[in-house]
């Protein structure tokens, strides 16, 4: 995107939090969601609950 030719042009940088918190959980969640529509071919009622509920704990949790 748009982005990405921008940083070809000019170094971007990022907040130091981005690379502590932030890509982790990043890539966690990447890689769960990833697996539960592998595994589920789908998102249940109970896995979604399950994942706004992660996303609750993830805003309580966040650095401001």
């Amino acid at each position: 995107g748009i982005l990405g030719v921008t940083s070809m042009v000019t170094p971007i940088s990022a907040a130091p939090r981005f690379a502590g918190f932030d890509l982790p959980v990043m890539i966690g969640v990447t890689v769960a969601f990833a697996a539960l529509l592998l595994l589920s071919r789908g998102v249940s009622r109970l896995a979604g609950a399950g994942l706004l509920a992660g996303y609750g704990l993830y805003l309580w949790l966040s650095p401001v």
